[in-house]
């Protein structure tokens, strides 16, 4: 007969194993978690300043080397909860729907104002509209459906200067210190863009 005490040791050792199986899932949850994160914004932010549509950004990635996740409808609704929260994302409306990944049929349109963090090419500049405190504040929008339903292919997704300058060059360079390199020109940086993208 094992005594009573010998019984609760190998109990809590059982408690111990069980809770190490369960913060060692959780780790790998956080980590997998954080990963797609990290492409979800690496893809927004490679799109360059014209941003990217919510179709194009499931589909790169879909595509993406080494992603592995199923971009099904909840994968969507959770990315979708990470995007509206981000601090580094802003989102307009087009005038007119894009088209599914235009690789190289925007037109080069460039602008700059590194203070306000406006540097870059884009297409729709001068006709996009700003709908980013709408997106982030109206609870309707919470769920990516009725986001999909009234905006469709109009909303497009850009990152931040320094997110996009991340993508390209690493996080390693800050953005002052990549800005101040005596050959980058604007037509250089929408070039880099093009690249990234």
């Amino acid at each position: 007969m094992v005594p009573s005490t010998l019984k609760h040791i190998v109990f809590d050792l059982r408690i111990l194993e069980n809770l190490q199986r369960i913060i060692s899932l959780s780790l790998e949850m956080a980590k997998s978690n954080a990963f797609i994160y990290h492409a979800c914004i690496d893809e927004i932010s490679l799109e360059g300043f014209d941003g990217i549509t919510l179709n194009g950004l499931w589909k790169r990635l879909d595509n993406r080397p080494g992603f592995g996740q199923i971009i099904d409808s909840y994968c969507k609704q959770f990315l979708w909860q990470f995007l509206r929260k981000h601090p580094h994302v802003k989102f307009y409306e087009l005038k007119e729907p894009r088209k599914l990944l235009q690789y190289d049929s925007l037109r080069i349109n460039v602008a700059s104002d590194k203070d306000v963090g406006v540097w870059g090419s884009c297409a729709d500049l001068k006709t996009r509209c700003d709908i980013t405190d709408l997106i982030k504040s109206e609870p309707a929008y919470a769920d990516l459906e009725s986001v999909t339903t009234k905006f469709s292919d109009t909303l497009v997704i850009v990152a931040s200067l320094k997110q996009r300058v991340g993508a390209m060059v690493g996080h390693a360079m800050n953005d002052t210190r990549f800005f101040n390199l005596p050959f980058l020109s604007l037509i250089n940086f929408a070039i880099l863009e093009r690249v990234g993208r």
